[in-house]
């Protein structure tokens, strides 16, 4: 498989629609970026241990922690390497939270994430995510999600 403009691009796309899913809170667009079962790798950030998760599963956990907070997820240096019938994607993250009254009460966090995606139809998902993170700042109480 040889990774031309056209996918290029339809795989950058998907992983823009997965970031913005978490800003705009729809939880069922989420679920269309990814496969049936996701392979996830959080350990440097929630301290889980990694393990393969179901898709709604992965869902739920990211509405628990995120509904009640107003985000931005960006995405950076993008690199896409062809393995196989996968591709997989590096590329750096800065996402930043907010409480949704205090605009100075905030966590902050910065690393890399690894992306897997398979070709399902003729639609790009997230069949793996790992991400490796570099550092945060701010309040880490306002996030369910993290370790302590």
């Amino acid at each position: 498989m040889t990774t031309n403009t056209s996918t290029y691009f339809a795989i950058q796309q998907t992983l823009f629609r997965f970031m913005q899913t978490f800003d705009s809170k729809n939880w069922k667009q989420m679920r269309e970026c990814l496969c049936e079962t996701i392979v996830c790798d959080y350990a440097s950030f929630r301290g889980e241990k990694p393990g393969s998760l179901k898709a709604d599963e992965y869902v739920a956990k990211r509405k628990a922690a995120l509904t009640n907070l107003k985000t931005q997820h960006n995405l950076s240096n993008i690199v896409v390497e062809v393995e196989a019938d996968t591709i997989e994607v590096s590329c750096n993250y800065a996402i930043y939270r907010f409480h949704p009254e205090i605009s100075s009460d905030y966590f902050h966090s910065y690393g890399r994430y690894i992306f897997t995606l398979k070709q399902e139809a003729s639609h790009w998902k997230i069949s793996a995510i790992t991400q490796l993170l570099l550092t945060s700042e701010g309040n880490p109480g306002l996030h369910k999600g993290v370790k302590i």
